[in-house]
């Protein structure tokens, strides 16, 4: 599959959530710009097979990320086309995150005992800008340009099956509809995983099929809800969070987005000011910091500091005979008897 036989990665969890750095062994992908280049990856078979052998069981999961480095253009460090299990997502925050500590901690972009590193990474999206914090000579965090957020509706009513929930809708990047957890008789713990992505998709679902959401300066391609973010606030400037997107993918990490569009509503309330610092913590106890730095009638501008760890480097080659060399993929439904689905 692989034009060297095998893909060499090294793989991230960034505040849980996983990412896959392949850095050999990537197809080569055609085309004059990397949005080229990610439609040659998404249309054509026999470059896809490269993500699903790579994103799908038995070497991935069912939320799994990652993405292809190449040699960047002028004015970048490299260049990268993120992947997932079911496409090609022209951006991806937290894979950025994880992409500027790889490039750190390979020594591809140098960086001070003490200060911060810049890498500039071309991607479909456009050039992705990530801050990197040193310590010690050690990475303290990794930031990506200041996020613009800002709400969109506030107040809405939700009629679902069983009950009416009030939600906020707001833009980080994508918009989010925010929910606070307890009014939702949901708990943000790792046993509570299914309510959440039940009700997740309900509430996802039913806000989709009311209308499009738009806000005026987003991309139309990103019209409608894309994720539900549950909140509950744990202490002062203290929220434990998690975001159910797609049709029931759970964000491991407190949602880079997400959580510039909860700030902007907490900053439409009053309850946060100007250079006020705020902890978001994930589902599974990791954390990310934002910190408001401008507020305008036009929303507010969001610097959020997250971290990347490494978990491990790898070599993966299909085996001769094997019968699912080219990966399979299962997903469990929504509580209840689960009825799994495999992509072979």
């Amino acid at each position: 599959m692989s034009p060297l036989g095998a893909y060499r990665t090294v793989d991230y969890h960034v505040a849980g959530e996983p990412f896959r750095i392949v850095v050999e062994g990537a197809p080569a992908l055609p085309g004059a710009t990397m949005g080229e280049r990610r439609a040659a990856a998404r249309t054509t078979d026999v470059l896809d097979a490269h993500r699903r052998f790579l994103a799908h069981e038995p070497r991935g999961h069912a939320d799994m990320y990652g993405a292809y480095v190449y040699e960047g253009v002028e004015g970048t460090d490299f260049a990268a086309v993120f992947w997932h299990t079911e496409g090609y997502p022209p951006s991806c925050a937290h894979g950025t995150l994880a992409l500027a500590a790889w490039a750190i901690e390979s020594q591809r972009v140098p960086a001070p005992f003490d200060g911060e590193a810049r890498v500039a990474i071309a991607t479909p999206a456009g050039l992705a800008r990530a801050r990197v914090i040193m310590g010690g000579g050690r990475i303290a965090g990794i930031a990506l340009e200041s996020s613009v957020a800002h709400p969109v509706e506030r107040g809405v009513r939700v009629a679902l099956a069983d009950r009416v929930l009030r939600v906020d809708l707001a833009f980080g990047g994508a918009v989010f509809a925010v929910v606070e957890a307890r009014d939702a008789g949901v708990r943000i713990e790792p046993d509570g995983v299914r309510a959440l992505v039940a009700l997740g998709r309900e509430v996802r679902r039913t806000l989709n099929e009311r209308s499009a959401v738009v806000p005026d300066e987003a991309d139309p391609r990103l019209s409608g809800v894309f994720g539900v973010t549950f909140v509950d606030p744990i202490g002062p400037r203290v929220d434990r969070t998690v975001t159910v997107f797609n049709d029931g993918w759970v964000d491991r990490s407190p949602c880079l987005p997400a959580v510039a569009a909860r700030v902007s509503l907490l900053a439409a309330d009053g309850l946060l000011g100007p250079r006020d610092r705020m902890r978001h913590e994930c589902i599974v106890g990791a954390s990310y910091w934002s910190t408001l730095l401008e507020v305008s009638p036009s929303g507010v501008v969001v610097d959020i500091v997250g971290s990347a760890h490494r978990t491990g480097e790898h070599v993966f080659a299909p085996a001769p005979g094997d019968p699912l060399a080219g990966g399979f993929l299962l997903r469990a439904g929504p509580p209840g008897p689960a009825v799994p689905t495999a992509r072979l």
